[in-house]
């Protein structure tokens, strides 16, 4: 099963927070945004220790049609609110079309007005192609924020492109 909840959380210090938001998506319609913060799933408070479960469960072995979260947007009270997720029948191909949509679905970034860009970047994976694509849409913003957490490094033929990403013009 393929699943897309249409948004995305993360740890920062003790708190969960909602990081993305795919448009379109029922997270968008019914209002979430980064930075609300998320207090549980299902009534289990999320915190640093179980945050990995929660996913687990909930991405990989247990996919859900809707998900039930407890947040508080900044400057509210704390909220429930549904959200419909997608759940596909998982199609397979070869080995390298599954590791081609793997190498997209590493990389994560938030875009925030004309002001800041958030990129989550846990590898250096990005083929040459994909990195110009990346940095097109970097370009168009004033400030920048790359996330190395658990970054364990990327391929040794993808030196120059991480050379050029952290040294452009």
């Amino acid at each position: 099963m393929g699943v897309d909840y249409g948004w995305e959380m993360q740890m920062f210090g003790d708190e969960c927070y909602v990081t993305s938001v795919k448009t379109g998506s029922d997270a968008d319609i019914k209002g979430l945004r980064p930075g609300d913060r998320i207090l549980s799933v299902f009534d289990v408070p999320v915190n640093r220790e179980n945050l990995w479960q929660i996913k687990y469960l909930f991405y990989r072995l247990r996919p859900l049609k809707a998900m039930l979260l407890t947040l508080q947007i900044p400057g509210s009270t704390p909220k429930q609110v549904e959200l419909l997720t997608k759940v596909e029948k998982a199609t397979w191909g070869t080995i390298a079309e599954m590791e081609e949509r793997q190498k997209y679905s590493t990389q994560y970034y938030t875009d925030l007005g004309d002001d800041l860009f958030i990129w989550k970047m846990p590898g250096f994976d990005l083929d040459e192609k994909s990195l110009d694509d990346m940095m097109k849409k970097v370009g168009q913003h004033k400030s920048l924020i790359i996330d190395l957490r658990g970054n364990g490094g990327g391929y040794e033929k993808n030196a120059p492109i991480s050379t050029r990403l952290f040294f452009r013009s």
